[in-house]
């Protein structure tokens, strides 16, 4: 066997493989021989029709399949002398001869064109430059947090009295473009909470304030230019509303009943509350502080690095992408099926396919390793927002591939610390509500 290779890119090789063919038409002959004792031919008997005869009819089909078993059996060992690994099934580009009955004594020649795996370097990044958010909790924000968990945990109440900022109203609201109803504008018994912070159209919390139980108020106002649905951004709206319910918050007491009613031990009161609240909200700063700093320096290491992927590898990433996707809208009830294309997510895969070569060459280059007890923290840590926190790590640890997931984040970690150590970095100060407006912290 003969082998040569060519280089056709950065990645792309093509390899021809040249056999003799004397191998290959005797095992042509040999698949002939032993059909010939099987196959009805009409005019023989079983088993005594002439091999020639044999090779007109079927010899086609022999051959096709005697030359995809050569290149099945020969390719791995081609490969292996020449010390490559293909990323994918390597394609077929081109056989000689294109039939059995071109061999006639001369060679069998084959060739594939695959890809290999990018020889990856990486760059210096002592002129990267990282704005390291740093924060850390104190008295107030935990202070905003518990208020937040009253709110979470308000109670509403009927009154008679007209409506005021803060009160939940329960109404029926009909809307008109010029003179009339539109898809989506009307609806019944819709909750509707008097805040600035409303989803409505501006200007209709601003119309209820004021309004009694039974009051039917008609609100004209003007969808946004920006308005989601477009074909009515801009226009003018008619809104009929009819008041049926007015009810005022009743935010709980910080009490033993709210500090039970958080999954608080009672016995520990208020202060053990504010503990277990300040312990949660600091394990999920440090999450942000973490996935903020590593989001910046995933952009700065795909900016510095332009490295062609094998395509096999972003097709498989992308399927992957998409049945994540699939889950995902299953879970979220969107149970019909879907005719998407792994395509759409070729990009994102792109990305990802690019930042793990770099994430493993440095682990590489670096000699970094997830140290089981780093793994073992990241564990505890997850466990400690469940009841049982002991059964969760026993789950995790019942079987070493439910590890994986917790290696490959701490090994992500040393990268992303060790990136940091070689870059210009400023610590950036942020209070811990700018990195968590819209967050909600339960207690453990």
């Amino acid at each position: 066997m003969q082998v040569s290779v060519e280089t056709t890119g950065e990645i792309g090789r093509r390899m021809s493989v040249t056999l003799p063919s004397a191998d290959v038409q005797a095992e042509i002959d040999k698949r002939l021989r032993d059909l010939s004792r099987h196959v009805r031919i009409k005019g023989f008997r079983p088993g005594k029709a002439p091999i020639k005869v044999i090779a007109s009819q079927y010899g086609d089909r022999v051959w096709q399949e005697v030359m995809s078993d050569t290149i099945n059996r020969s390719l791995g060992d081609a490969l292996k002398s020449q010390q490559l690994s293909p990323v994918g099934m390597p394609e077929v580009e081109q056989v000689e001869p294109t039939n059995s009955v071109d061999l006639n004594g001369g060679d069998f020649r084959y060739s594939v064109v695959f890809d290999v795996m990018p020889q990856v370097t990486i760059a210096d990044l002592s002129g990267v430059t990282i704005e390291r958010p740093v924060s850390e909790i104190n008295e107030e924000d935990v202070d905003e947090m518990i208020e937040k968990l009253r709110q979470q945990n308000v109670r509403w109440s009927q009154v008679e009295r007209a409506v005021a900022t803060g009160d939940r109203v329960t109404i029926d609201s009909a809307g008109r473009i010029d003179g009339e109803f539109f898809e989506g504008g009307s609806a019944n018994d819709v909750f509707v909470v008097i805040s600035s912070s409303s989803r409505m159209i501006p200007g209709f919390i601003e119309g209820l304030i004021g309004a009694e139980t039974g009051d039917e108020r008609t609100i004209d106002l003007t969808f946004p230019e920006d308005y989601d649905a477009g074909e009515y951004a801009g226009k003018a709206v008619q809104f009929t509303v009819l008041i049926k319910r007015i009810e005022a918050p009743e935010l709980p007491e910080l009490d033993s009943d709210f500090v039970q009613q958080m999954g608080v031990d009672e016995s520990l009161g208020i202060d053990g509350l504010r503990a277990e609240v300040r312990e949660t909200m600091a394990r999920e700063l440090r999450q942000t502080l973490e996935r903020l700093t590593k989001d910046q320096v995933i952009e700065k290491l795909l900016e510095l690095h332009q490295i062609e992927v094998p395509e096999w590898l972003v097709t498989e990433d992308s399927k992957q992408l998409l049945q994540q996707a699939l889950e995902n809208l299953k879970q979220g009830g969107v149970n019909q099926s879907l005719n998407l294309s792994p395509s759409i997510f070729a990009e994102e895969a792109r990305r990802r396919v690019i930042l793990g070569l770099l994430m493993q060459q440095i682990a590489k280059d670096q000699s970094l390793s997830a140290s089981p007890e780093a793994v073992r923290t990241r564990i505890e840590e997850l466990a400690n927002a469940y009841d049982e926190p002991q059964d969760v790590i026993d789950y995790y640890y019942g079987d070493p591939e439910r590890l994986h997931p917790f290696e490959m984040v701490e090994l992500e970690s040393q990268v992303v610390n060790w990136v940091v150590s070689q870059a210009q970095v400023t610590d950036v100060p942020k209070r811990f509500h700018e990195l968590h407006d819209n967050s909600t912290v339960a207690a453990d």
